[in-house]
Order: structure tokens, then sequence, then C-alpha cells
């Protein structure tokens, strides 16, 4: 290949990349959080939330429904993941649901020791719920509509890097895949880095990115195939292909819980159960919605996949969403959901992208680091030389928004109990205690500069990870009610404890090689 056609995709790949790469950051590392989303859900329950043994929650509904009467039209059964013949109960007064969270008033139940009914008000984190969020929206603290077709931006920008990346690589190919050449040549070192975990992860990001771009575009798909194949009618299309609820049998009883889950699980022995929702259509009609999982199959997400039954019978209405038995159109299109989510082969290809997410948000770290090095100026015989304002302007946002996003991210965990345990709401103020760290962390390390500020933020990113354990600590110890029965505890605290200690290692090591930095080093204090 021509030289100068080489240095042209090299061009493209490196100004695409630092136009994209902090978004990305963000992306990555939240996705990589999301891909335990269903544990983290189950882990944040807040104490109020009580299990009981699954065969006793038929009499606790028709108790409640005596106060409660719109139990009768919505109910959610989640059953826990370790003990499913355990589970608990909450319904919704008032409001509706949008991508996960309900905006009207929870409610659960419990009984007391005595017999007594317990009725509390549901506090909701729905912190991964704003993890997945901050994922898709790139970090964009806007609306959906708004943010949506900016995170395609990024992701057309992504793409444009992966392929540029790639061509300029390949006539280096067989020379410098496998190496990695640590010493006094930083650009080496992370030019390195940067070309081995771009190369062996290369099919994840192709996937992620142009997955990414449909998510971002698909409403301007669907209105363009509305307009040009449907005739307008594509929204009668879907309804009429959607399967009707059960109108409302006035002199029918429905079916128990126990009685639908003990239906699927007849039907589907693979399937893993996670939920049961009972629910209501404005016109009376009701469904029964079982959400589960089965990783023999994909699935369309992360939550796994449902089937909705009759609530009178129990049969079978719909399963254009449960793995495993879809059309074959529909496994296509779910196919390619769950290359993006990670939603088949169940842990080890959860812990495979959880891993592959963060190094892809290291790769995009060390794309920036390389486009530092690059244009720092260098001294000549011990002279003083003064940086350029971009380069020292791109260390500090990249030092700011890696480590604010980290903090955030950790803080929000670490809070989320605290703050449900004493009635605040998580989903009020999530957005802005995080992005209140994430804005603090840039202006720290505009105000003290990248090299002095990075082992600091380092520090406090050690600090807040390690203290999303806190709450588990006074919990063992009795200081406090212990959160929903759940065995997921452990291994959350356990992997919060490793991030702790990384960024325990990283900054201490920062530190020490702040100490002996060049005189033209970008991150040395000026």
């Amino acid at each position: 290949m021509r030289a100068d056609l080489i240095r042209l995709y090299k061009e493209v790949h490196t100004w695409v990349g630092i136009c994209s790469g902090l978004f990305l950051f963000i992306a990555f590392y939240a996705g990589a959080i999301t891909m335990f989303a269903p544990a983290l859900e189950q882990w944040e329950v807040p104490a109020s939330v009580k299990a009981m043994p699954l065969n006793e929650i038929p009499d606790l509904l028709k108790v409640v429904a005596v106060s409660h009467p719109e139990i009768k039209n919505n109910y959610d059964i989640t059953l826990i993941a370790q003990s499913p013949d355990f589970a608990y109960l909450t319904w919704q007064k008032g409001g509706g649901r949008h991508h996960g969270a309900g905006n009207g008033q929870r409610f659960t139940a419990n009984v007391l020791p005595d017999g007594s009914l317990k009725i509390t008000p549901l506090v909701s984190t729905h912190v991964s719920h704003f993890i997945n969020v901050l994922h898709q929206q790139v970090g964009l603290p806007l609306s959906r509509e708004f943010a949506m077709p900016l995170m395609g931006i990024v992701a057309l920008l992504y793409g444009l890097a992966l392929v540029s990346g790639v061509i300029a690589f390949l006539p280096g190919l067989r020379k410098n895949i496998f190496a990695v050449r640590p010493g006094k040549n930083r650009k080496r070192q992370w030019l390195d880095i940067h070309n081995v975990l771009g190369v062996f992860s290369l099919p994840f990001h192709l996937i992620m990115a142009l997955s990414s771009i449909v998510f971002a575009f698909h409403d301007v798909f669907y209105a363009t195939q509305n307009a040009t194949i449907y005739h307008h009618a594509l929204n009668r299309t879907f309804a009429t292909a959607a399967p009707k609820s059960t109108v409302q049998k006035n002199n029918v009883s429905m079916i128990s819980p126990v009685e639908a889950l003990g239906h699927v699980t007849r039907l589907f022995p693979d399937f893993t159960i996670k939920s049961l929702a009972l629910k209501s259509g404005r016109d009376g009609s009701k469904s029964i919605q079982v959400t589960g999982f089965n990783a023999k199959h994909v699935m369309r997400s992360p939550e796994g996949g449902f089937l909705t039954l009759d609530p009178y019978d129990g049969h079978v209405i719909q399963t254009d969403y449960m793995p495993g038995v879809q059309s074959v159109r529909l496994a296509v299109i779910t196919s390619f959901f769950a290359l993006h989510f990670g939603s088949y082969g169940g842990s080890p290809v959860i812990w495979g992208y959880f891993i592959l997410g963060l190094a892809g948000a290291f790769l995009f770290y060390s794309g920036n680091l390389l486009w530092i090095e690059s244009r720092r100026k260098k001294a000549v015989k011990n002279q003083t030389v003064e940086q350029k304002c971009s380069t020292k302007i791109l260390a500090s946002l990249t030092v700011g928004v890696s480590l604010g996003c980290i903090i955030g991210i950790s803080s929000l965990l670490s809070l989320a109990r605290w703050l449900a345990l004493y009635g605040t709401h998580a989903a009020s103020w999530g957005g802005s205690i995080y992005y209140a760290l994430f804005l603090a962390a840039i202006t720290w390390s505009f105000i003290l500069g990248s090299g002095k500020s990075s082992y600091q933020l380092l520090a406090v990113a050690s600090f807040t990870t390690a203290s999303i354990i806190f709450y588990d600590v006074c919990a063992y110890a009795g200081i406090i009610n212990s959160s929903a029965e759940t065995d997921l505890t452990l291994p959350i605290d356990a992997l919060a404890l490793m991030g702790a200690c990384c960024f325990a290692y990283f900054s201490l090591r920062t530190y020490r090689k702040m100490q002996n930095l060049s005189e033209d080093s970008v991150w040395k204090p000026q």
C-alpha cells in the first residue's frame, strides 16, 4: 500500500478517535457494569423488601387486595436468583413505566411475625437503570430523543476509526501484532498496547459499532420503512400482529402465580424464571408475563426473554420473545440484539463481555495518551518547554472524564442503598450526584493539571469503589437492617474490593512516576 494512503488512514483514525474516544470510554465502562444489571437489580433491593416462600404469595395477594385493590390489575413477583423457592411481591399505584423505571408509587408487602400485614411504600434506587442509560447515551445528560442521534454520530466515528485503524495497521501486521515493548519510549509502549487490544478485540468492536448505529437510528429506519414500504400503515401492521390480552372474565377467577410458574416450568424446563408480572390494558384485558433466561439460546436483552400467558387458564398467548421458541425471522433479529448485549451463553459470555468492555474503555484511554505523547514538545539541551495548550487540555480532559466517570458510578453504587434506607428515592438524585462528581473531577484535573490530579483522582476512585462494601459491613455487624435476602452480596463486594485495589495500585504507581518525570513531560506540573 502506498505510504501516502497509510498516512491518510492514520490521520483519519487519529482524529475520529480523538473526537469520539472519551464518549466511548464512558459507554464501555458503564456498559461493562451493565453486564451485571440483573444481579445489581436484586442487590440494590431496599431492606423493606422481604422475600418469602413462593407458595405463600397467593394468600398474601388476597390479603393485600382488601386494602389495595389495584393489586388485582398489576403486580410483580420477583424470584430470588439463588433461592427460586423464595420471592418478593411489589405493585404499582398510578403512573406507567418507561425503559425499566416506574413513575408511579410502588409498594411491597410482607407478613410480620405476629401474623399482621405490613404494607410499605417502596423506595427504589434504579441505579442499574441509570448506569444503563449512561451507557446508551454515551454519558450525555440529555433527553433520549436528543442523546440517541448524537450517540449514533459517535458510533459512526467509532466505526470509521476501526476501519481506518485496521487498514493503517495491516502493513506492519506480522511485525507488530504480538509486540509490546516496554521501556523509555512511552509512545511506542502505548502504541503497542493500543494495537494489541484493538486487533484481538476487533470482532467485538465491529459488532458494538454496527449494532450501536442501528440502535441510535432505528426510529429513522422505521420512519423510512413506514413512508416508503408500508405507506404509513406500519403501526397498524404491528397492532395486527401483536397478541391480544385476554378480555376480563368477571365470573372466572385467575390462576395463581404458583400455577402459572408451574405451567411454564412444565412446558419449558430449560427456562430459568426470573419474574412474573400481571399486566392490565386500558380496556380491562389482562395477561401474565413470565420473564427469565435460557443460556442455550440467544435472548433479546440482558433481562432475558419472556412469554405471555392467559391469566385465566394459563395457555400460552405469545412466544415471540421466548428464547428457543421464536420463528426464524425473530430469532435472527434477536441474535443481533444478543450479540450487543451478551445475552447468550450464560456466565462465561457475561464475564467475557465485562472484560472486553473494560479493555475497550482502556483502548480509548490509550488512544488519547498516544495523541498526547505524539504531540509533546521535547526539550533540547535542558531548555524549558511550554507544551501546546491543546495537548494540555486533552490531557486534563482524558484524566478528568475517565476518572470522573469511574468515581461517579462507584459513588452511585455506594450511596444508593444508604439513601434508600432513609427513604430517599435514588431516581430523583442519581443523575445530579453522578454529574456533580463527574464535573468536579474534570475541574480538579484542569486546576491541578493532568499529572498531579491523576494519582489523586485514582485514589478517590479507589475509595469510592471500596465504599460499596461499607453498607454490607454495617449490615453484617448488625448496625443497620440488611437488604433483601440475596447471595449476590459476596461476589459483588469481592469485585468492588478488587477494583478498589487496582485503582489504589495505579494511584501509587502514578505518584511514584510523577517524582521522576522529565522536564518536557506533559504530565509534569507547570
